[in-house]
Parts: C-alpha cells; sequence; structure tokens
C-alpha cells in the first residue's frame, strides 16, 4: 500500500513522529540510512529534522562491515580507535551521559595519537585515490562516476582498517627503510620527545603490555548519512551475534572499536533503547587482573539518572558483556503495529497484532493510549527484505524481535541466569544424567526405556538450546 522497499525518509519521518507525538518514550532504528536518497533530495533533511525534534528520544542504527570479531593484539586498538574517527566514527559515537564505561586499568590515552595517525591516513588515502583514478582512466577525482566514488570511500575505508593490523610489525609499510625517518618525526612530535630507534622500540615494547579486552572487537562501522547522522544524539549498533551453529541465544549489550573511554564503545539497540525510555544509566567496571594477559568485566550496573547515588540492579551478562537472550515464543510475540497504521491512517484508533493462544489476533485500540510510555523499534519484518534469523525458539525469526526480546528482558528484568562456575558445573551436570540414564536403562524393558529416551531427549535438547 506504501509502495516499494526502501520507502522514502519522507515516509520514515510520518511514522517516526506519529508514534513520538503519541508518546512513545523511545524510537530505535534497526535500519541504516548510509547513502543518500536519490528521488527525494530534500528526504534526508526531512528525517534529519525529525531526529533533532526529537533527540531526546530517537535512536538511529548503525552496524560493522565485520560481522565477525576482529582479533588485534591489544595495543593496536589504538590504531584501531583512530582509524574509527579518521573515517567518520565521531559522528557515531557522542558525549552519551546514558551509557559510560569506568576501566580502572592501565591507559595510553594521554599521548596525542592523532598527531601521529592522521597523516599516516592521509597517506594512506591519497595512495587509495590515486589507484582510483588511475583503474578509472580518469584525470581528476570530480570525473568519478557515483559508483567509482563509492568504490574509492569504500577501498579507504578497508586499507585505513587494515593498515591497524599491521601497525608496529614486521609489515608496517611506514617503518621501512624509505619511510623509516619521516615516520620518525611523527612518533617525535606525538610523544614530545626526541627519539632514536632503540628508543622507538622501548616506547613499542611498553605498549604491547597492554592487556585485552575481554569484548570482542569490530571494525568498519557504518555512519547514516550526515544530514541525519548530524542531529543525533544517540547511535545503537543492531549488529548480530550468533553462535557457532547459527542460532542467536546471546545478544551483546555492547560493541567496541578501540579500547578508549568516549569514543570507542557502541552500546545496543535494546540497551540504548531501555536506557533512553527509562532515563536511567548504565555503567560497565573493568580492571586488570594480577598475573593475567586479560582485563576483566567486574561490573555492569544500572542508575536512575534522577537518583544517581546507588545502583538499582545489575545485568547478569558473561564475562564478554552478553545477554543469555529469554525469548517469550514465536514471531509476533510483541504488539506489532504496521507502517501503514501511522501513515495512511489519521483517526484516533489503529489496529494492532499479536500472537495469543498460538494465534496472530488483530485489536483495535487508542493510539495514543497504546504508545504512551512505550519504547518502540523501527525494523523490517517482510520475508523478502531478508531480515530474518535463527533462534531456539524459531527458525526464521524476524531480526527485529530479536532486539525487542532483549528490550524486554531489560524492561522486566527477566534474565536467564549464568551459573557460578557454569564451565566447570556443566561437564558435570551432563555425566550425571548419562549415569542417570544408563542406570535407568538398564533396569527397564526396551519399550520403556524407548519411551524414557523419546520424553528426555527433547526436554534436554530445549534446554541445550536455550
Amino acid at each position: 500500500e506504501i509502495g516499494r522497499w526502501p520507502w522514502s525518509r519522507k515516509t520514515l519521518s510520518q511514522m517516526s513522529e506519529e508514534a513520538l507525538n503519541n508518546g512513545a518514550s523511545a524510537l530505535t532504528f534497526d535500519i541504516l540510512l548510509s547513502e543518500p536518497e536519490r528521488e527525494n533530495k530534500d528526504a534526508d533533511q526531512i528525517l534529519g529534522a525529525t531526529v533533532e525534534k526529537f533527540s531526546d528520544k530517537f535512536i538511529l542504527g548503525t552496524s560493522s562491515s565485520d560481522q565477525a570479531a576482529t582479533q588485534l593484539p591489544p595495543y593496536q586498538d589504538i590504531c584501531a580507535t583512530e582509524a574509527f574517527l579518521f573515517l567518520g566514527g565521531d559522528r557515531i559515537i557522542t558525549l552519551n551521559p546514558t551509557f559510560t564505561v569506568d576501566d580502572q586499568s592501565q591507559s595510553f590515552d594521554d599521548y596525542q595519537w592523532g598527531t601521529l595517525f592522521e597523516p599516516l591516513f592521509k597517506s594512506i588515502t591519497e595512495s587509495v585515490r590515486l589507484q582510483t583514478l588511475e583503474r578509472s582512466m580518469v584525470s581528476d577525482e570530480s570525473l568519478l562516476n557515483e559508483f567509482q566514488k563509492n568504490s574509492f570511500v569504500s577501498q579507504t575505508r578497508k586499507s585505513v582498517n587494515d593498515y591497524c593490523k599491521e601497525w608496529l610489525t614486521k609489515n608496517d609499510i611506514f617503518l621501512k627503510d624509505s619511510m623509516y625517518e619521516e615516520t620518525l618525526k611523527l612518533y617525535e612530535a606525538m610523544l614530545g620527545a626526541k627519539l632514536d630507534g632503540d628508543k622507538l622500540h622501548a616506547f613499542v615494547k611498553k605498549i604491547k603490555m597492554m592487556k585485552s579486552h575481554p569484548v570482542p572487537q569490530y571494525l568498519g562501522w557504518y555512519s547514516n548519512t550526515p544530514q541525519i547522522q548530524d542531529k543525533s544524539k544517540y547511535t545503537a549498533s543492531f549488529n548480530a551475534k550468533m553462535d557457532s551453529d547459527g542460532y542467536i541465544r546471546k545478544y551483546p549489550l555492547f560493541f567496541r572499536v578501540g579500547s578508549r573511554i568516549g569514543t570507542s564503545y557502541i552500546p545496543s539497540l535494546a540497551l540504548q533503547s531501555y536506557l533512553v525510555a527509562k532515563n536511567y544509566r548504565a555503567e560497565v567496571g573493568l580492571a586488570e587482573v594480577q598475573n593475567s594477559v586479560d582485563k576483566v568485566m567486574t561490573h555492569f550496573k544500572i542508575y536512575d539518572l534522577n537518583n544517581d547515588k546507588a545502583p538499582i540492579y545489575e545485568i547478569p551478562v558473561d564475562s564478554f558483556g552478553q545477554l543469555r537472550v529469554n525469548y517469550y515464543g514465536p514471531a509476533m510475540s510483541f504488539y506489532y503495529v504496521s507502517a501503514k497504521e501511522l501513515i495512511t491512517k489519521k483517526t484516533d484508533m489503529i489496529e494492532v497484532q499479536i500472537r495469543k493462544d498460538g494465534q496472530i489476533r488483530t485489536e483495535t485500540v487508542n493510539k495514543k493510549d497504546f504508545f504512551k510510555g512505550r519504547a518502540v523499534m523501527v525494523g523490517a519484518t517482510a520475508l523478502g527484505i531478508y531480515d530474518m534469523r535463527n533462534t531456539p525458539v524459531q527458525n526464521a525469526f524476524p531480526g527485529p524481535e530479536i532486539h525487542l526480546t532483549a528490550l524486554a528482558n531489560l524492561f522486566e528484568e527477566n534474565f536467564i541466569i549464568h551459573l557460578k562456575n557454569e564451565i566447570k558445573i556443566l561437564p558435570l551436570i551432563t555425566l550425571a544424567v548419562g549415569l542417570i540414564f544408563s542406570i535407568v536403562f538398564s533396569l527397564c524393558n526396551s519399550l520403556v526405556a524407548l519411551t524414557i529416551f523419546f520424553i528426555g531427549f527433547p526436554v534436554l535438547g530445549e534446554t541445550r538450546g536455550l
């Protein structure tokens, strides 16, 4: 009824304003708008104006181009942070009073790293530019067509991030003989001290002693268009984290680029939506452990911004900052509002859908009563858009509802609690269950044993899945 996907940003603006004007406490986009709209050149500005108007409630989405975590040595987090900022990461991460990281470990943030890395990244960018011009057989960047310009941007992003994987290794191109002296001057400017080869080696050895971070690292984050992104106060990640079998059981509450406080950490959609809707603040604690090469997460506490003296409660995350998703059932276990209800209907009443008693039911509700105080997520659930994920409760489960499930877990404090020393206890439980089954099977006839097996196997399988 509205037209082909993707819809105009003007349409998204109308839909968002309708929900927010009717009392929604937060509105979150499980959508990335990284390219300008071609059909309507004013559409990005229209949506940007809506984001700015409701900046205290509007949360934009972002995603990493690396769907698998990057395994960089801890010291290369420094380069990754600078690369993120150089590529526009300061548009994505802004000062966010609702999410803070208290890192008590040794820091090298006092150094002026930008003095070192900005010239190096500009050199890489220029090299990519010249290669693009040569490959495209044009003499000037202005003569590149739209696809060639996009290729240039994409290749620049990749080349800058790839350099961080080689920084201070034997493959570091800027420490090769032909460039060594010039690069040494950049290190001197960054440190504010005269260096020779030995002193540089000592400095490198020092930063290579950095502890590894417990939260996996993702590079290559995408921003929404400047007309939209620059109006935003909050941006959150909709990256999905799958187990080795392709099922989603764990939900990272935040992601990171590097390890610098204020410029490296990106909350998830569910966490940021929860904090905005409730006017709460999350504080993550990190610390070093003696005789360990890793930092540890000491706490994940929630505070009320109106009364910040003591935490309300602590979220039971694992050592990687992940929540174990407590699913409520198959798709549509929460209220769905079709976009057409907010765009085409100008009445006080709208239709909503929800699964009840195993059936999808439609209810007619008052718009203001329905949206008042609700946290809303905007995402695509049509099969043809392919934002479908495998979960323990259903295959082809809508991606946006996974974020919604984690959000509901936070709202209701409805968590699956991790056993203390779970890794040690679970093998013992498995052994005990195996022994019990062995004894029962040895004492029963084949028919009874087969019946117990068919009853017990699904139960154990479901327990493993959750």
